[in-house]
This record gives C-alpha cells, structure tokens and sequence, in this order.
C-alpha cells in the first residue's frame, strides 16, 4: 500500500489503532513503539541532513 504516510515514513503499511480499541493496549503498543521510534528517528535525520544542505 502506497500513501504519504508510507512515503514519508518508509513502511509497507500504515499503522492505525484508533478503530483496534478493544485490543490496543499497553501490551501492544509497547511493542510497536520501539520500532516506530527507530524509523521515525531515521527519517527525521534524513530531514534535518537535508535541510542542513548535507
């Protein structure tokens, strides 16, 4: 799936869990974080690189 949230965050598929209320939990968003945290700090250097002119 192709959207400017996978563009811009370079995953295959948008993460939502808004409609998971039931099951989106501490457990689960425990384990997601971490993970969208290195992409999102991977992506936000890749930024600031380019807006630096490196």
């Amino acid at each position: 799936m192709r959207t400017r949230f996978t563009e811009a965050f370079g995953v295959e598929h948008p993460v939502v869990q808004g409609g998971m209320m039931w099951a989106g939990r501490a457990e689960l968003v425990d384990r997601m974080v971490p993970e969208a945290e290195s992409i999102i700090e991977d992506r936000l250097r890749g930024f600031v690189a380019q807006g630096a002119g490196a």
